[in-house]
C-alpha cells in the first residue's frame, strides 16, 4: 500500500527533478561555461572544478536513479528472482 506510493513518488520525482531539470540546467550551465571561458571572466581552474562537478553529480544522478529503478523492479516482481542479478 503506503511502500509502493512511497517509491512510486520517489522514482517520479528523482526522474523529473534529477533527470529531466538536472540534465536540461547542465544544457544552461554549458552554454553559460563556454560564453564564460570565450569572455575570460572565470580562471580555468575554477572552470574546470565546476566542469568535473557537474559531470560528477550527473552520473550519480544516473547511477541512483538506476538503482531506484531496480528497487522498484524488485518490490514489484516479486524480490527473489530480480535480487539475484
Amino acid at each position: 500500500g503506503m511502500y509502493f506510493w512511497n517509491g512510486l513518488c520517489l522514482l517520479c520525482a528523482w526522474f523529473f527533478v534529477r533527470i529531466v531539470f538536472g540534465f536540461s540546467s547542465s544544457y544552461f550551465f554549458w552554454q553559460d561555461t563556454a560564453e564564460a571561458y570565450n569572455n575570460e571572466t572565470v580562471a580555468v581552474p575554477i572552470m574546470g572544478w565546476y566542469c568535473f562537478s557537474n559531470i560528477s553529480l550527473n552520473c550519480l544522478n544516473v547511477m541512483w536513479f538506476i538503482q531506484i529503478v531496480k528497487g522498484a523492479l524488485r518490490a514489484v516482481g516479486g524480490g527473489k528472482k530480480a535480487a539475484k542479478e
